[in-house]
C-alpha cells in the first residue's frame, strides 16, 4: 500500500510540475501558444494524482494551474491568428495601393 501512495504522490507532483511549467510559458511572448503541452500534461497527471492520494492539495494545485496555463495559452492561440489574419489583409491592401500608384505614375 506504501508503494502506491508513493505512485500517486509523485502523479501529483508531476502534475504540479507541469502546471507551474505551463503558467511559466503562458507569459513568454511568442512561446506562450506551447504551454498548451504541459497544460494538458498537468491537467491529466494532477487528475491521476487526485483519484489515489488522501490528501490532494499538491494534485488540485497543479490542476488549477494547469487549467489557467492551457486557457492563456488557447486565448493567446486565438490571438495570433487573428493578428495574423489582420496582417494579411493589411498586405493585400499595401499591394493595391502600390498598384495603384505605378498605374497612376503610368498615366502622367
Amino acid at each position: 500500500m506504501e508503494g502506491n501512495q508513493k505512485q500517486s504522490n509523485a502523479m501529483a507532483i508531476v502534475g504540479l510540475i507541469m502546471g507551474i511549467l505551463g503558467i511559466i510559458l503562458s507569459f513568454v511572448p511568442c512561446i506562450g501558444v506551447w504551454a498548451i503541452v504541459p497544460g494538458l500534461l498537468g491537467v491529466i497527471f494532477s487528475a491521476l494524482g487526485m483519484k489515489k492520494v488522501e490528501g490532494k492539495g499538491m494534485a488540485i494545485a497543479g490542476l488549477v494551474l494547469s487549467i489557467i496555463a492551457s486557457g492563456i495559452a488557447i486565448w493567446q492561440w486565438y490571438a495570433l491568428s487573428q493578428v495574423a489574419g489582420d496582417l494579411d489583409k493589411a498586405a493585400d491592401a499595401i499591394e493595391e495601393a502600390n498598384d495603384a500608384y505605378k498605374d497612376a505614375l503610368e498615366n502622367m
